[in-house]
């Protein structure tokens, strides 16, 4: 009886898998952390920019119901705030206004890759919020993944340390719950892409999201930049050759 106990507290309470910080990318991590992707048919991700939750569905194989929480870009307190915890943590020759810009950008190309991504999903619902948690979500139906990017030391290291939980712990449901709550606040910034979503759309919202008008060529430059994280991206988590045989996203009307 009491290892029983023991061992429903060990999967309530503990992760099932543990990955520690490093300067590399860990192959078993990607692998496992896709693996849950390709087989979930809900993918919510939290984080400050939805970069890397787009790079993910671009990299996926199927289809599914898409949510991800971002920082309001309208709210120049988070960037702010973001920034400091990152100066203070960061390299010493950071700049203060330099990483305000990059943060600000950041969420540009996120939006911009999440359009992109947008024939991976059924839908892409997106929530802007103020300071989001430090730490990046990725829940997924069998599993939610906690990347520590919170913790201090994780700020000069390219992958925090990420815990995953199963969906029988304590941990997924709490985080389940409070991202529901979170996407479905009737008071929050609620949007949504479709596969249907034409540029023009994606223009029109993302004025509405930051505030800020898009040029075509704005877009076309933004684009080039997800790219080019993809292309970082894509080699790290060793999926390039399911990139490579992926057709390209179509960004017309």
């Amino acid at each position: 009886m009491v290892e029983k106990s023991r061992r429903t507290l060990k999967k309530e309470f503990f992760p099932s898998d543990v990955f520690e910080a490093t300067t590399h990318p860990d192959p078993a991590f990607n692998r496992l952390l896709m693996a849950d992707l390709n087989a979930t048919e809900k993918y919510f991700f939290r984080g400050f920019s939805g970069q890397h939750a787009a790079a993910r569905l671009l990299l996926s194989r199927t289809e599914r119901e898409s949510r991800v929480i971002i920082a309001d870009p309208r709210d120049a307190g988070s960037i702010n705030r973001r920034a400091r915890y990152l100066l203070r943590h960061g390299p010493a020759d950071d700049d203060f206004e330099q990483i305000q810009a990059r943060l600000e950008e950041e969420i540009k190309i996120g939006l911009v890759g999440l359009f992109l991504a947008r024939h991976r999903c059924v839908q892409v619902d997106i929530t802007v919020m103020a300071d989001p948690p430090l730490d990046r979500l990725e829940l997924f139906d069998d599993s939610v993944w906690v990347s520590l990017h919170g913790d201090q030391h994780a700020v000069t290291e390219v992958y925090p340390r990420t815990l995953r939980f199963t969906e029988a712990s304590f941990i997924y449901n709490m985080e389940r719950a409070d991202f529901l709550r979170i996407s479905q606040a009737p008071t929050g910034r609620h949007f949504r892409i479709t596969p249907a979503t034409t540029r023009e759309d994606f223009l029109a919202l993302s004025k509405t999201i930051t505030g800020v008008v898009l040029s075509d060529e704005q877009f076309r430059e933004l684009e080039v930049k997800f790219d080019a994280f993809m292309a970082d991206f894509s080699p790290d988590v060793e999926l390039g050759a399911e990139l490579s045989h992926m057709p390209a996203p179509q960004t017309g009307a």
